[in-house]
């Protein structure tokens, strides 16, 4: 049984939301349409599987509606859905522990794909912010960091906003493998999920492009 919740004030996207993740197997789709209505109907299910929110409610506007939510209901994971597609709003967004952000022009394969993403456990990073991410930060990675070739590759595919399935299958090793580089990767990065090691990684693609290990070093790795 999947519960999924939908936060948004406007009554044809929550429809919309509804039928992609009815496509998913959601047997249950409770809808709030602010955010004393999405904190009622959590008290009266806290056990969602997925909440879908919208930044720009009604009665509460930005990320403080994550924060609060994230202080009541900790164990519920949370995707924004906005028409905000301002990188650095997504980068913010993610920081404070959502685990997907999906512009709201994004075609309902996208959504879909997302979402899926989300549900096994994964954290989806929209390309765009990905790809207008900041110069790598001192106190986030260090100038050289010290990965391994095989983490120097894990760190490409993060950067690709890989799931660790795909990374499993790209490098030909065991997804357990995977999730153990992954954790030393956070690390060494100095990163706390994934969608920080995906920018860090990202920038670190740009800065050390020279260190990163050829194909055959991967294979070795």
């Amino acid at each position: 049984m999947l519960n999924i919740l939908v936060v948004e004030d406007h009554a044809l996207f929550r429809e919309a939301l509804r039928g992609v993740v009815q496509s998913l197997g959601a047997t249950e789709v409770v809808e709030a349409r602010d955010f004393a209505q999405a904190c009622a109907r959590l008290a009266q299910e806290p056990a969602v599987d997925l909440l879908l929110l919208d930044l720009h409610l009604p009665d509460r506007v930005g990320l403080g509606i994550v924060h609060e939510l994230r202080r009541l209901h900790p164990a519920v994971p949370m995707v924004v859905i906005s028409a905000d597609e301002d990188p650095h709003s997504m980068r913010e967004a993610l920081d404070a522990g959502v685990m997907g952000y999906i512009p709201k022009s994004a075609s309902r394969e996208v959504i879909l794909r997302a979402l899926a993403l989300v549900l096994a456990g994964e954290i989806f990073v929209p390309r765009h912010a990905l790809d207008a991410a900041p110069a790598c930060s001192p106190t986030r990675v260090t100038p050289r960091p010290q990965l391994s070739p095989r983490q120097w590759s894990i760190a490409r595919l993060l950067a690709e906003g890989c799931p660790n399935r795909e990374i499993a299958r790209r490098l030909d090793i065991a997804e357990a493998t995977v999730k153990a580089h992954v954790t030393r990767v956070f690390q060494i990065l100095g990163v706390e999920n994934r969608a920080q090691a995906a920018l860090a990684a990202q920038a670190l693609l740009a800065l050390h492009d020279d260190v990163l290990p050829t194909s055959a070093q991967q294979a070795r790795g």
